[in-house]
């Protein structure tokens, strides 16, 4: 998928989990990924209240204060020797109140001070009221970032049109995001699981594309 999109002309944004970071050491997991996947622009970790996925409290727990100096010792190894590469700091959780307390005590630990891209993912109502209450306080510092919302969506695809109509116009007018991503255009043909989100199934399986029609 890789290879296919870069021949397509696209700019390519990957994503390197907490656990190969952790096993493997940061600098040389990100060496590994890169010189076999050299995209445009990295997030390092997701979520890292979940340990990488799920929700709180489900897997080990990464602390901010514990991520940071981690990731400014990468941030300094990526700058030194991947000069065209971005990074994006990691997605903060995108329900209840986590996500906002996360990016609040990143901010308080000097992320705004790296040449980085802050990347949120938000879900809920009561979550954007959060992050709206940290953007508002560090205004003035948010407003010279750039701002990606790297995850959002609605998986009931009867009402994923109403939600890009109404919710999306929220997430505008409180990040000023540079980009909104939808989570997901494809998560497997299988069912269950995050299927409700994806907008095209049937991929690979054998059977009628199915498109949804979200836009």
């Amino acid at each position: 998928y890789f290879h296919r999109a870069r021949a397509m002309g696209f700019k390519i944004f990957g994503i390197i989990g907490l656990d190969d970071l952790e096993t493997y050491g940061w600098e040389n997991a990100f060496d590994t990924m890169y010189q076999r996947f050299p995209a445009d622009v990295w997030e390092i970790a997701s979520e890292i209240s979940t340990g990488g996925g799920g929700a709180p409290g489900d897997n080990p727990i990464m602390t901010p204060e514990f991520f940071m100096p981690k990731f400014r010792q990468l941030y300094g190894h990526v700058r030194e020797n991947y000069p065209g590469v971005v990074l994006t700091s990691p997605s903060t959780f995108g329900s209840g109140s986590v996500g906002a307390a996360e990016l609040e005590r990143f901010i308080e630990l000097g992320m705004l001070d790296m040449d980085i891209i802050i990347a949120v993912n938000v879900y809920t109502d009561h979550a954007l009221s959060r992050y709206a209450a940290v953007f508002s306080k560090y205004g003035a510092q948010l407003a010279r970032k750039r701002i990606w919302v790297t995850e959002t969506g609605m998986p009931d695809p009867e009402r994923q049109i109403q939600w890009v109509e109404n919710f999306y116009p929220r997430l505008v007018n409180t990040f000023h995001p540079e980009m909104i991503c939808w989570y997901a255009l494809w998560v497997g043909d299988q069912e269950g699981g995050d299927n409700p989100f994806g907008l095209v199934t049937n991929i690979n399986n054998g059977q009628p594309l199915l498109k949804r029609s979200l836009f």
